[in-house]
């Protein structure tokens, strides 16, 4: 009896721990799960900002794809704004030279009447046409020049 006693506590120490055992392994059942969840979590978290982060770059390179398109169309403008800017340039110089070219009339026609004058007091009347002409000569550089002044304050508007 004393046998039969020994090997029941035996069995009870037994039963005792393998409910030890159980419960521990289902302890480390629960914890595993737990963190199998949290690892779940982390991957769905990491997943959703990885989706979030190739929106943002397919956004930042449709951005880059439009900026591009802006800088396209602003150097197009910048060389229509050049071929602008010589036509104006020459404009500029054809109206110095004609400008240039009255004024040397102007100065020509002033000689040729100082000579005339000098010449004979008899040529008043190739004298009054010779005034005449500087006098155009002298509106037609003053039209140009105010022309020449206003296409310049148009330039620097």
């Amino acid at each position: 009896a004393q046998q039969q006693q020994g090997a029941e506590d035996v069995i009870e120490l037994l039963l005792e721990e393998v409910d030890d055992d159980q419960e521990q392994c289902l302890q480390m059942q629960k914890e595993a799960a737990e963190e199998i969840a949290r690892r779940e979590d982390w991957i769905e978290f990491l997943q959703d900002s990885l989706e979030v982060a190739e929106e943002e770059l397919e956004k930042s390179r449709q951005d880059l794809q439009n900026v591009n398109m802006d800088v396209e169309r602003e150097q197009m403008r910048n060389q229509e704004l050049e071929v602008e800017a010589e036509c104006q340039r020459r404009f500029i110089k054809t109206l110095q030279d004609q400008l240039n070219t009255s004024c040397q009339d102007l100065q020509f026609a002033e000689a040729q009447l100082e000579w005339q004058q000098s010449q004979s007091e008899a040529k008043e009347e190739e004298i009054s046409s010779l005034h005449k002409a500087l006098h155009e000569a002298n509106d037609k550089a003053e039209e140009d020049l105010t022309r020449l002044e206003q296409f310049e304050q148009h330039l620097r508007f």
